[in-house]
């Protein structure tokens, strides 16, 4: 799933008067220079969904937020109810504002969408990959004192 779908999907199983969704996908490369050489090269990548449920009444706005790491397709909803939960036991909060909605075109720059070569919402997240010490891991052997 993506983190797009992702988003959709806790959106829809919300049940407070707002909420906020944030699907971070993070990527790293690693290398590893031991006894003079690379002995060990690799990526990882993770995935955290944040969800803040927003519950708004005569008292004020209460908000909880729940970030997970690894959620499953089948455990958005849990985190949504879990953040929805979190507002409910939450006081109300002093500084509470309406959120900004997409007529607030004003909030949004008013372009309309993304600007030419900038990434739009369906675009898929970017990632590093190894290679990106393509450059770098030979430079380093050759400034090693012992491998000259």
């Amino acid at each position: 799933m993506t983190p797009q779908e992702t988003v959709e999907r806790a959106l829809a199983a919300a049940r407070s008067d707002d909420c906020i969704v944030i699907a971070d996908e993070t990527s790293s490369a690693n290398l590893r220079w031991a006894a003079n050489s690379l002995n060990t090269d690799g990526v990882s990548r993770s995935r955290q969904l944040t969800v803040i449920a927003i519950s708004r009444n005569g008292e004020g706005a209460r908000a909880g937020v729940v970030s997970r790491a690894g959620v499953r397709d089948h455990q958005i909803a849990d985190v949504v109810r879990a953040a929805e939960q979190a507002a409910a036991e939450s006081s109300p909060a002093e500084d509470a504002q309406p959120l900004l909605r997409p007529a607030d075109a004003a909030a949004f720059s008013g372009n309309g969408g993304p600007q030419p070569g900038q990434p739009s919402w369906d675009d898929p997240p970017g990632s590093t990959g190894i290679g990106v010490f393509e450059t770098f891991s030979p430079a380093l052997g050759e400034a090693s004192p012992s491998t000259r």
